[in-house]
């Protein structure tokens, strides 16, 4: 999985980096050395270019979502791409924990405040 859209500064040419970085996990891919790749932390853009020079789709898009970050619109390209999408961080760092909604919403299905996120 290529985990985040970017690389670190001292790389002269970061989308060079990044194009060849997935054309690797291509051909890991193609010689069965791996069942599926993927990206993490991929926004809509991020994956129009990934889409414009890859010769394998995403398998999966792995994102943060949780009651505070919910992007419905990558949600919904991946969908339309047949791309997995895949939440991360359903406990929001934390923040999930006592927050007057999630308890109120836990509470109408005799759950707790931290199972509400992962449903």
């Amino acid at each position: 999985m290529m985990h985040w859209p970017d690389c670190p500064d001292n790389f002269p040419d970061k989308k060079k980096t990044l194009q060849e970085t997935w054309r690797r996990l291509e051909e890991l891919y193609h010689e069965g050395k791996c069942k599926a790749i993927g990206v993490s932390n991929f926004m809509i853009h991020h994956l129009q270019d990934l889409l414009s020079h890859c010769s394998v789709v995403p398998h999966v898009n792995q994102v943060e979502y949780h009651p505070y970050c919910n992007p419905k619109d990558v949600v919904a390209f991946c969908k339309e791409k047949n791309i997995v999408f895949q939440g991360s961080c359903p406990l929001a760092r934390g923040r999930i924990y006592g927050d007057p909604n999630t308890v109120k919403i836990a509470q109408n299905h005799g759950k707790t405040d931290r199972s509400t996120s992962f449903n």
